[in-house]
């Protein structure tokens, strides 16, 4: 019996393994599949635009344009620039963004980078971060926050094991008459958050990842420009899509747990119908044989 045990574990293990090829070129136009031309349209609250060139041009709220590269939110408070490596992927992005409400004005200047192992799979994602908040009366905050984010990926097989959040600030706050420094919520400031992903019988026979999507639980995990995760354009998802997530969180004072369990079909191609709480919908763009774009017409991939 144990050696059965140990001959079905390592069969369900090359189940999820899948092709460890390079990253695809075919990120910017949510193409899954570069020989049917299968691509993403919808995933949940996000729908997906693109360009007569098949270039993404439309990703939830978020609007893409090329040379220059740049990411502008729907409201247009937020601006992206951005750089993509020869995969497709985005490797560095800087935020800029200025909004008020009846409660604040508030700037934001952030610059992230992205790495990738060389299976095209996302391996960390850091930040530099700057905010400033400036309170419209003595009930709401003023503060500068200056600090870093770093989230790292643990990787097994081409399963995703483990993302290790760790954001350091340095806070000041300021009392609202005087404008002096108050320091009963001014200093450094740590956080860690840990995401556990846990893969049961059922998620490696039934969940196998045939295009290394992200899905659902990835906005559950990630904040930074999510909608694009789906597409591609963080590169390759795990290939078997996890039953469970347990997350670890707390600073200095206080740590708690919580735990999600998440549930996927999948379409007659293979590709992620739904999840525990989306949709998916696909078209396909038509293919031309073309040697240097990998089925392309060509010009599409230019960066």
């Amino acid at each position: 019996m144990k050696h059965l045990k140990i001959i079905l574990l390592a069969a369900l293990t090359a189940a999820c393994s899948g092709d460890d090829e390079d990253g695809s070129p075919s990120a910017k136009m949510g193409v899954l599949d570069t020989m049917s031309g299968l691509r993403l349209t919808r995933a949940g609250g996000n729908t997906y635009v693109y360009g007569d060139d098949g270039r993404l041009l439309k990703a939830g709220d978020l609007l893409l344009s090329y040379n220059p590269n740049t990411i502008i939110s729907g409201d247009g408070n937020t601006k992206y620039t951005v750089s993509y490596n020869s995969s497709g992927y985005i490797s560095a992005a800087t935020e800029s963004s200025t909004t008020q409400s009846q409660y604040a004005f508030s700037n934001s200047d952030v610059s992230y980078s992205f790495s990738y192992d060389g299976s095209g799979r996302l391996t960390t994602i850091e930040d530099n971060h700057k905010y400033s908040v400036e309170g419209r009366s003595p009930r709401d905050i003023t503060y500068d926050e200056v600090g870093t984010t770093k989230y790292t990926l643990t990787w097994n097989n081409s399963l995703l094991q483990r993302i290790t959040v760790v954001t350091e600030d340095n806070v000041t706050e300021y009392l609202y008459d005087t404008h002096e420094i108050d320091p009963r919520h001014s200093g450094p400031q740590k956080y860690v958050t840990e995401y556990h992903f846990f893969y049961d019988d059922k998620a490696m026979t039934n969940y196998v990842n045939k295009y290394f999507q992200y899905a659902d639980f990835w906005e559950d995990v990630c904040y930074v420009l999510t909608p694009l995760a789906y597409v591609g354009l963080f590169g390759k998802g795990p290939a078997c899509l996890p039953s469970k997530i347990e997350v670890r969180s707390g600073e200095s004072s206080s740590t708690y747990s919580s735990k999600y369990t998440y549930r996927y079909t999948f379409n007659s191609e293979g590709a992620i119908a739904t999840d525990k709480s989306s949709i998916y919908s696909y078209d396909h763009i038509a293919v031309e044989t073309n040697d240097n774009t990998g089925g392309f017409p060509p010009g599409v991939f230019n960066h």
